[in-house]
């Protein structure tokens, strides 16, 4: 029975009237018994709809999603460990590793080693009356690779160059050497190390070095196959 509570008041209400009440007839019992059958109805009636409008306590109903609450944000990934370069194997990308590179082109690198390649650039300076600004670059690229100057050659050019290889070159006011150091993968992609190294000439020659590094991958999102790059 959905009020067991109200049945049994219900039930001592009448042993009450059965006991203590003596009715004067068989009809003022019966009329007795109507009133107090209504008077139940009554009671269960309200108490049923104070169930019904009364605030629930769900703190022991099964959870449910509210539709209403916005769902979590996703977590976002871990971001992958970087791969630590291996001892004396420069140079080396601050992204190497990283999920965001797919390409060796996409390297990146630290201002330490941007700054030590610009010394290098900057050694390799000459003045020259027929070039802008007067002032020209004794590029080792230009010495290797003359016309013509395209990105489809200078991969042709280095592809060869293994391991223990050793490129000489002459510039305009600078000797210069290329050594191929060691073929380390880099972030996932075949690499060779190269030593870059220029000395001026004269009596007195100023020598200055700087790491490179040279990958196969594709060189954008439209190459079709992998070449060789220059990275660095």
């Amino acid at each position: 029975m959905k009020y067991p509570a109200l049945a049994t008041v219900a039930a001592a209400v009448v042993s009450a009237s059965l006991c203590g009440a003596q009715p004067a007839s068989a009809q003022d019992f019966g009329r007795m018994l109507g009133r107090l059958a209504e008077r139940t109805a009554e009671r269960a009636a309200r108490n049923a709809a104070d169930e019904l409008t009364r605030p629930r306590d769900d703190s022991d109903a099964p959870s449910r999603p509210d539709s209403r609450t916005a769902a979590p944000a996703p977590q976002d990934r871990a971001a992958p460990a970087v791969t630590a370069a291996p001892q004396g194997v420069e140079p080396w990308p601050i992204n190497a590793g990283h999920r965001a590179v797919v390409r060796p082109t996409q390297f990146a690198f630290s201002p330490e080693m941007i700054a030590q390649k610009q010394r290098f650039t900057d050694a390799s300076r000459f003045p020259c009356n027929t070039c802008e600004g007067s002032v020209d670059i004794d590029s080792w690229r230009r010495a290797l690779q003359p016309i013509p100057d395209t990105y489809s050659a200078w991969s042709e050019v280095i592809a060869p160059w293994t391991v223990g290889r050793v490129i000489d070159w002459r510039g305009t006011v600078v000797d210069g050497r290329i050594t191929v150091l060691s073929e380390v993968p880099v972030g996932g992609f075949q690499c060779r190390q190269l030593r870059h190294r220029i000395s001026t000439r004269g009596p007195n020659p100023v020598v200055t070095e700087r790491p490179g590094l040279v990958c196969l991958g594709k060189r954008d999102a439209y190459s079709g196959a992998e070449t060789w790059h220059e990275v660095f």
